[in-house]
């Protein structure tokens, strides 16, 4: 039987965040369904506008639709807030624990830098990106997948090639960047590495 090895500081960082991560999943479900909003509105117009001409359920119906656009802002903007949160509840629980590690590995002559503050800053960064919230987004988004195709197998076939087209170019790109982006990221480290060795020994003068 094997040993169960120690969790790791920044996992347990992670699993604190959970409130956050819940609130925030929460809140993109219901911005997700007040994505439908516009699909409802049309739907309304013209199973009921159209036929009845009536200016003041079209009146009303816009005003809610309206509102429900306000609504969906109002939760996006606190669901970035409370990855926000979560940035800085990630930072109180390690950066001090990084700092120190970072001036630790600098005395000792490691050649270390200061690139694990930049990969702290990293991954608490990516709590509040774009792709962070795409990923909260994706089941929401699967589900409607298959509620159209239960509405309608072609036009859900159309989607899912949407879909799959979408996943294509994002892989193909994501591809072609990498190597660009990952030899800029080892340039830049290594002059920032080759520059506090300079600074370091580089003589006092009076």
């Amino acid at each position: 039987m094997k040993p169960s090895l120690p969790a790791s500081e920044l996992r347990e960082a992670m699993k604190s965040l959970r409130q956050f991560f819940v609130r925030a999943v929460t809140f993109s479900v219901f911005t997700n369904m007040l994505v439908l909003a516009p699909t409802f509105y049309m739907l309304e117009v013209y199973g009921r506008v159209v036929n009845s001409r009536n200016v003041e359920t079209l009146l009303m119906l816009t005003l809610l639709v309206i509102g429900f656009y306000v609504v969906m802002e109002v939760l996006d903007w606190v669901r970035g807030k409370v990855m926000h949160a979560a940035g800085l509840r990630l930072d109180r629980s390690l950066g001090e624990r990084v700092f120190n590690a970072t001036v630790e590995a600098r005395l000792r002559n490691l050649p270390v830098g200061i690139s694990p503050l930049n990969d702290l800053r990293t991954v608490r960064g990516f709590l509040t990106s774009p792709a962070s919230m795409a990923m909260m987004d994706a089941p929401i988004a699967l589900l409607f997948m298959v509620i159209i195709f239960a509405m309608s197998v072609p036009l859900g076939a159309l989607v899912l090639v949407a879909a799959i087209a979408m996943l294509a170019v994002g892989y193909v790109t994501e591809r072609k960047t990498r190597p660009p982006l990952a030899e800029a990221q080892t340039l830049a480290l290594e002059a920032q590495r080759s520059a506090s060795t300079m600074l370091k020994n580089a003589p006092h003068t009076a």
